[in-house]
């Protein structure tokens, strides 16, 4: 109970502490029930964990499928936890994986908006992967079938329901079918369907004000993306660097707007650079230095410590590093990774 508690609020929780969690909680079924498998797996697919997400989700999957009760528990949490096991798949590079299980996930039943949606994202990057031109048209064909078929669900149970997380799931799909249809070369339709998605999103952002909230990131970016398309290019620069003030440090979901806009750029006749100035540079730094034997004296040592450290976090801030990987072998690697600690960036320690 503590592990969900902790687990389903709304505080951030730093990916040393999730690892933490699922050693303790994974050497006992009666410690990790299914909700926390997926609790976990979410958290970790948002810090950009997808494999160590997958991980988590299998097990919460198998102790759904076999454990007492399965046939009962073939139901919401069992959906939830099959999709984004799904997403991790994807978002590790396994789209014809990910495809297989969406496609028979499909045969059970009805689907979902989010189901359509991420079988349109798994046939988008197939697209981006396929050896002729003929398979790249089929699969931006079904990938735009299943995102508009999403939108299409989510658009209409919005209409009936009034409820936010429908109108979320239109305008994911939504925004993501017109982005296909840019790809396809056709424009027009692309703006058509950019604009409805435009109307969902100030609907939502009304409510969200009317209610003391604000645009979220992903709200924010879609907004974007939606006057990208639209042809409205000021604005969406504009747009875009609204969105990127409410990124809170998530450089995974920065990148995913990023590859997107670079994405879209060139057959909206967009040159490289408009997708570069919109966004901070984000990189990741692997740090090697040499063992320094003749800083020997604690005087030296110490006016050594204050020059490299002041350099790196010049370079740090430079180059946007959000990541590093060091080993820990020199005085000058553990000095980088005090700094990286200290500015509270993610760092690895590769030991020898």
């Amino acid at each position: 109970a503590p592990f969900l508690q902790k687990l389903a609020s709304t505080a951030t929780i730093p990916l040393a502490e999730l690892r933490s969690i699922w050693s303790q909680c994974s050497s006992s079924p009666f410690l990790c029930p299914p909700e926390i498998h997926l609790r976990l797996g979410e958290r970790m697919l948002k810090q950009g964990e997808a494999i160590l997400a997958y991980d988590v989700l299998s097990q919460g999957l198998g102790a759904l499928e076999q454990g007492p009760g399965a046939n009962e528990a073939r139901g919401p949490l069992q959906l939830r936890v099959t999709q984004l096991l799904v997403l991790s798949l994807a978002q590790s590079g396994a789209a014809e994986r990910a495809r297989d299980i969406l496609l028979k996930l499909c045969e059970q039943g009805p689907t979902t908006p989010e189901t359509l949606g991420l079988l349109g994202r798994v046939y988008k990057d197939l697209a981006g992967k396929a050896g002729s031109p003929a398979s790249r048209r089929e699969c931006l064909e079904r990938s735009f079938q299943n995102y508009f078929a999403g939108f299409e669900k989510a658009n209409s149970a919005s209409s009936l329901r009034g409820e936010d997380a429908d109108a979320g799931d239109a305008c994911y799909c939504g925004i993501n079918a017109a982005a296909v249809q840019v790809l396809r070369n056709r424009i027009a339709e692309a703006r058509r369907l950019a604009r409805r998605v435009k109307q969902i999103c100030f609907a939502r952002l009304r409510r969200a004000e009317s209610a003391g909230g604000k645009a979220d990131y992903w709200l924010a970016a879609t907004l974007a993306e939606a006057e990208l398309i639209g042809g409205h290019y000021a604005e969406a620069e504009v747009a875009y660097r609204a969105a990127v003030q409410l990124v809170q440090g998530n450089w995974r979901e920065l990148c995913s707007t990023r590859r997107q806009v670079r994405l879209l750029a060139p057959p909206l006749g967009l040159d490289s650079s408009f997708a570069e100035r919109l966004f901070p540079s984000i990189s990741i730094a692997v740090f090697a230095a040499p063992v320094l034997a003749r800083l020997a004296t604690n005087g030296r040592m110490r006016n050594w410590e204050q020059r490299q450290k002041a350099e790196l976090n010049r370079r740090l801030a430079e180059l946007g590093v959000v990541c590093g990987y060091a080993s820990a072998l020199s005085p000058a690697d553990l000095l980088f990774i005090e700094t990286m600690l200290e500015t509270e960036r993610e760092i690895n320690i590769i030991l020898p």
